[in-house]
């Protein structure tokens, strides 16, 4: 079986926020899913955390009802007033790679035998399983928004007081830590089958761009999220 490669808390914070140059000039090498650089021509994924205090995310793992989607959730049309502000995902990435979704749920293709995914954001191996943590949402006054376990909605972003003890000078900060021991390798039409998973796993979710979720929990939220 292969193994995708894993982002840590770090490259998850800016993984595919840039465009790619390459894909824009036509001659990126490397497929949409295993690109480090967004191929989305309108909606660029933003980044799930305030960089400032990473305990607050700026939005949550469910898509933007005014957001249209194409077969392949690529982004149509954009539609929503909100803009950056929006505390909803705007594109297929951000919901994929938020930190309460990201290697939280198997990867069906990778159990079958194969997974085509350098950076698929379901889990291969136990190693890759992500506990949900708890995130505080900020800015959200006036939005309706479902009840989700492990992410409180609050009104602002409440600095913390900085301590008064001596402190180590900082460590040299090290560049976002990216796994390559084992990046999946298989032709580039093997990203059909993410897109055959990607299909059944939003349609068990009852997550549609223009409908948005539903009442009905399912197995894969596991009763995250309360309507």
């Amino acid at each position: 079986m292969e193994q995708s490669t894993g982002l840590n808390k770090m490259a998850l914070s800016c993984f595919r926020t840039k465009q790619c140059v390459h894909y824009l000039r036509g001659n990126c090498n490397f497929t949409d899913s295993k690109c480090l650089y967004s191929h989305q021509s309108i909606c660029v994924r933003r980044c799930p955390f305030y960089l400032s205090d990473t305990s607050y995310i700026r939005y949550l793992p469910l898509l933007c009802r005014n957001v249209v989607f194409g077969p392949k959730f690529e982004v149509i049309e954009m539609n929503c007033p909100h803009g950056n502000e929006c505390v909803f995902s705007h594109c297929i990435d951000e919901l994929l790679y938020h930190p309460n979704f990201y290697k939280i749920i198997p990867c069906k293709d990778h159990l079958l035998g194969f997974c085509g995914q350098g950076y698929c954001p379901f889990v291969h191996d136990k190693s890759e399983q992500r506990a949900l943590r708890h995130y505080k949402l900020p800015f959200a006054k006036g939005v309706k928004i479902p009840h989700i376990k492990h992410i409180t909605v609050v009104d602002r972003i409440v600095r913390k007081k900085p301590r008064t003890d001596a402190r180590k000078p900082n460590k040299p900060s090290r560049a976002p830590f990216i796994s390559r021991a084992s990046t999946c390798s298989g032709p580039k039409e093997e990203s059909d089958c993410f897109d055959e998973h990607l299909n059944r796993l939003l349609m068990n979710m009852r997550l549609t761009p223009l409908q948005g979720p539903t009442r009905q929990d399912t197995d894969v939220w596991n009763g995250l999220i309360d309507f």
